[in-house]
C-alpha cells in the first residue's frame, strides 16, 4: 500500500481503519510459550474469555467457530464484530479493554491491520463469512509505547469484501466518451485521459447505475478507485496496485479531498461513478509531487462503490 492511507495517498488526506494501537494498554509481557484464552459464546455474542496463563510468545490464531461461506483471503477488507483483551499477568475472566458486540457498529479491517499478516498466505485460510476466530498477539515494544502488552481478539466476521470486488453490472457502450475520457469496460477499468483541456467545474458521470441505498455524509464507504492525472494520463494512485484491496473511509469528515466528499454523497451503492476534480477540489495550486500530481492539475477518478456502514 504505498505507505498506507496517509497524506501521501492520492484520494485520502487520513484514515485508519481501526485504531488498535490507541487501544493497547502497557501492562506486564507475554513470558515464556503460553496458549490461547478459552473462549465460550455464540457468533455475533459477547464472548467469555478465561486466561489460563501467559499468552503465546509468538502470533497465533485458531478458528473456533467455523463459517459458511469461501474464505475471505489475506487482501479482504472484513466487517467484523471484535473484542480486545490485554494479557495483565493473571488467570481468569478476562475484561475487554474494546468490544463492539454490544452497540453493533461495524469495525472494517484487514488481517494486516492486526498486525498478523504474516500468519496467512493469498489462500487466507479461515476468516470465512460467520466464522468465530481468536487471534494472538506477542508483546512489542515497537508499538509506539514503552511497552505494548500481549493481546487477545476475539473476532467474527460478519461479512467481507474480498480482493478484486467490483461492483455488478455492465457499463453501456457510447460512441463518445464522457467529457472525452475513454473508460474501458472492463472488470478494472482503465482510463485514458483526453488531449483537451479539461473542464473547470467539478464533474460526476455514473457509469454504472447501482441498486443500493444512497451513500450519506458520515458514512463509512468500501471502494475500489483508480486516479489519473489528466494532463499525464498516468495512474498515481489506485486499489488494484494494493492486490485490488477494497479501502474504506468516511465521507464528509476531511478523509477524502474535498471534491470526492462532495461526489460520493446521493450515489447509490454499488455504483461506478467517473469523477472529474478540478485543482481547487483536489490538491490545489501546488499539487502533491510525491505522488506525481503538478501544480494545479485536474484528476480524473473511477470508483466502484462496494458498500456502505
Amino acid at each position: 500500500m504505498r505507505g498506507g492511507p496517509v497524506a501521501a495517498r492520492g484520494v485520502f488526506r487520513s484514515a485508519l481503519l481501526l485504531p488498535l494501537s490507541a487501544l493497547l494498554l502497557a501492562t506486564a509481557c507475554a513470558g515464556e510459550g503460553g496458549e490461547l484464552p478459552e473462549v465460550t459464546g455464540d457468533f455475533g455474542s459477547e464472548p467469555r474469555v478465561v486466561f489460563t496463563g501467559p499468552l503465546p510468545a509468538e502470533p497465533q490464531y485458531q478458528t473456533i467457530l467455523p463459517g459458511k461461506g469461501l474464505p475471505a483471503g489475506k487482501d479482504a477488507l472484513l466487517v467484523v464484530r471484535m473484542a480486545q483483551y490485554v494479557w495483565n499477568g493473571s488467570q481468569g475472566v478476562g475484561e475487554p479493554v474494546f468490544s463492539n458486540f454490544s452497540d453493533g457498529a461495524d469495525v472494517l479491517l484487514t488481517v494486516d491491520d492486526l498486525g498478523a499478516g504474516e500468519l496467512f498466505d493469498d489462500a487466507g485460510p479461515g476468516w470465512e463469512q460467520g466464522s468465530r476466530t481468536v487471534l494472538s498477539l506477542p508483546e512489542d515494544p515497537s508499538a509506539g509505547q514503552e511497552t505494548a502488552a500481549a493481546t487477545a481478539y476475539v473476532i467474527d466476521v460478519v461479512d467481507h469484501y474480498v480482493a478484486g470486488e467490483t461492483v455488478p453490472g455492465e457499463q453501456e457502450e457510447t460512441t463518445e466518451p464522457p467529457l472525452g475520457i475513454d473508460v474501458s469496460n472492463h472488470r478494472h477499468p482503465r482510463v485514458v485521459s483526453p488531449t483537451t483541456p479539461p473542464p473547470e467545474q467539478l464533474e460526476k458521470i455514473t457509469l454504472i447505475e447501482g441498486e443500493g441505498d444512497p451513500v450519506q455524509e458520515g458514512d463509512r464507504v468500501v471502494i475500489q478507485f483508480a486516479g489519473v492525472a489528466w494532463h499525464s494520463g498516468e495512474v498515481f494512485d489506485s486499489t488494484w496496485e494494493w492486490n485490488g484491496r477494497p479501502s474504506a473511509y468516511t465521507v464528509g469528515i476531511g478523509q477524502l479531498i474535498p471534491g470526492l466528499d462532495e461526489a460520493l454523497p446521493g450515489t447509490p451503492t454499488g455504483s461506478r461513478i467517473l469523477v472529474v476534480v478540478p485543482p481547487q477540489l483536489a490538491f490545489g495550486s501546488r499539487g502533491n509531487p510525491e505522488i506525481g500530481i503538478p501544480e494545479e492539475e485536474t484528476v480524473i477518478y473511477t470508483i466502484d462503490i462496494l458498500g456502505r456502514h
